[in-house]
């Protein structure tokens, strides 16, 4: 079980952490109607050349959107879990996940047993 320190902890550096991924995302990507970041497409070429690596530029940052948009739910989702009190418990099996687990991978949502 934790205690009131380390969940301090722990919220200080998702948030951190939350910080940096919307900076991240902000550089290739818009936010849409709905609050989903996705990728911008910056069509500025005239020629075919040009094109060709801008879709390609694309292509990447979508790729790149999508995991850093993965990451940053599950950031929330810890966040979440802290308002709420159950940050650092197993979603299987309801257990306490160990801190050096946390420590590593601070939006962990399950302990190593049930992970694996």
């Amino acid at each position: 079980m934790l205690n009131k320190i380390e969940i301090a902890n722990f919220q200080s550096i998702l948030m951190d952490k939350k910080k940096h991924l919307n900076k991240e995302l902000s550089k290739i990507a818009t936010k849409n109607d709905e609050g989903k970041w996705e990728a911008t497409f910056k069509d500025i070429a005239r020629d075919d050349e040009t094109n060709a690596i801008e879709v390609g530029e694309f292509t990447n940052d979508a790729s790149v959107v999508a995991t850093l948009s993965t990451d940053l739910e599950s950031v929330e989702l810890a966040l979440k879990k802290i308002e709420v009190g159950t940050y650092g418990k197993c979603e299987t099996c309801a257990g306490n996940i160990n801190i050096k687990r946390l420590e590593i991978f601070p939006e962990a949502r399950n302990c190593m047993k049930c992970k694996q």
